[in-house]
């Protein structure tokens, strides 16, 4: 998740950076909340090292790694699910 502090000098660089998430497979869940699944705990090293590249100055970036169970045992306690939560839901998906 990100925060980034809003002036006019600053929003080309927060559009850049949203661009680069987008890019770089992230989503928005939340604004200011991009996820994107990484498929193991070996891989989560070099994304970081990936996002530190396009990281603007004047801004406030937090990383966290969820496991899949984790992050399915979020719950909604108050609003709607986004369109994406309900287009891509677990129904959706065979397990193996």
């Amino acid at each position: 998740m990100y925060d980034i502090y809003e002036t006019d000098s600053t929003s080309k660089n927060s559009i850049k950076f949203r661009t680069n998430l987008i890019k770089n497979g992230y989503y928005m869940i939340q604004y200011s909340i991009y996820v994107k699944t990484i498929p193991s705990y070996s891989q989560f090293s070099s994304e970081k090292q990936k996002l530190i590249q396009f990281l603007p100055k004047n801004a406030n970036i937090r990383l966290i790694l969820l496991s899949e169970k984790q992050y399915q045992d979020i719950i909604l306690i108050k609003g709607h699910y986004s369109r994406n939560e309900i287009v891509n839901n677990t129904r959706r998906f065979i397990k193996l």
